[in-house]
């Protein structure tokens, strides 16, 4: 997997429903990103920063925020 990389919400979504279907859980799938993003937000509280693109058919970036404030920050330190 990737190391603080930053990621698409999409990219995230796809790679959480596969890894469910590889493992064999019993867990339904994440239908939207909008179920996904409150996950990780439950999850991981504000470790993760979520930076919504200018262009609405772009995917939110999911960046860490302990190496830097901003998703910029983040993808140099990464």
């Amino acid at each position: 997997m990737f190391d603080k990389e930053p990621r698409t919400l999409k990219g995230l979504l796809a790679d959480y429903n596969e890894m469910l279907d590889t493992c064999n859980h019993n867990m339904t799938t994440c239908d939207n990103t909008t179920s996904l993003k409150r996950l990780l937000q439950k999850q991981f509280g504000n470790i993760l920063g979520f930076h919504k693109r200018y262009h609405a058919n772009k995917s939110t970036i999911v960046y860490d925020t302990t190496c830097g404030g901003s998703y910029v920050e983040s993808a140099m330190y990464s």
